[in-house]
């Protein structure tokens, strides 16, 4: 992967999110119910949880769900909700043998971002692009998406961190992680709009 547009981006990237995010938009001001309702289902309805989890990451998302799985993976997947360090995430990753939702890292990264939001960056095609993954390698390379966390969390004590979750709180009314202020600002200045 290339980090030069990924570390550019995070060093000045500041007045385009600023142009770019305003107090409407859907996609960030949604974000925090989603969290909330996928602590609940956890809460609930435990390893069962994984299928409606990754329902509503879909529903966040302009594409239809396939979702297959099976016990073991759900147990793996539950196992995100409790991850407690940057190791334990990359064996998570590593552990992954199949990818349930749409047989795609892009999926998962989503519902292991909402299930542990301090640990799973979002993996998409517009930051995916920001390192010049394109293509099938984007959807099913654990790897990859295993440098892209090292690399995000990598960046939790730049000058980025601070002003993204600044910028969330003082727009939207509450608090995001580490790792998605980094990986929002890559998502945001990325985003043709």
């Amino acid at each position: 992967m290339v980090y030069e547009k990924a570390k550019e981006i995070l060093k000045l990237g500041f007045s385009d999110f600023d142009r770019k995010v305003n107090q409407t938009d859907a996609y960030l001001s949604s974000y925090p119910r989603l969290l909330e309702a996928t602590k609940a289902l956890l809460r609930e309805m435990g390893t069962a949880a994984i299928c409606p989890i990754a329902h509503l990451a879909y529903g966040w998302m302009p594409r239809i769900l396939t979702f297959r799985s099976n016990e073991k993976t759900n147990a793996l997947l539950f196992e995100a909700s409790y991850t407690d360090s940057l190791r334990s995430a990359e064996l998570l990753v590593g552990s992954l043998r199949t990818l349930p939702t749409n047989n795609s890292m892009v999926g998962v990264s989503k519902v292991l971002h909402f299930m542990n939001p301090h640990f799973y960056p979002i993996w998409d095609s517009v930051v995916a692009d920001t390192f010049g993954v394109k293509g099938k390698k984007l959807q099913m390379d654990t790897t990859l998406y295993k440098k892209y966390l090292f690399f995000v969390h990598e960046q939790h004590h730049g000058d980025a961190v601070p002003f993204v979750k600044k910028r969330v709180a003082d727009m939207f009314k509450y608090d995001i992680s580490d790792t998605r202020a980094v990986e929002l600002l890559l998502f945001v200045v990325s985003k043709k709009i």
